[in-house]
């Protein structure tokens, strides 16, 4: 939940970012705006558990030993290297929802290790 949250961050950072940009205030039709501010960040929360599985799984080359050591979150002020790859993790789920095209380049990547392998 934690990291897919970061995910949904991530997907509304993006857009607040974009926000007025792209096409103007006075061009933008109410129900395309709030269907994107309803949407994206679910896309972005399940993007980031996506990615949240596949480094657990060890599908993408990032190692995170010291983490999948612990029992309890609470235990991550006792090992530096577990709250350093908790960090990696956190980052990987904001980018994941900021940035449509590495989400989309990191499922092919795990689609193409998978259909490789098989």
């Amino acid at each position: 939940f934690f990291v897919g949250s970061f995910g949904a961050i991530g997907a509304l950072t993006s857009m607040m970012m974009r926000l007025g940009k792209e096409t103007p205030w006075a061009e933008m039709e109410p129900s395309s705006v709030f269907f994107n501010f309803l949407f994206r960040p679910c896309m972005g929360f399940c993007f980031a558990l996506i990615v949240l599985f596949a480094l657990r799984a060890g599908i993408l080359p990032i190692p995170l030993e010291e983490l999948h050591n612990l029992d309890d979150l609470d235990q991550i002020s006792s090992s530096p290297v577990a709250g350093q790859q908790l960090s990696i993790v956190l980052v990987f789920g904001f980018l994941s929802g900021f940035s449509e095209r590495l989400s989309s380049a990191l499922v092919r990547k795990v689609e193409n290790r998978l259909t490789s392998d098989g």
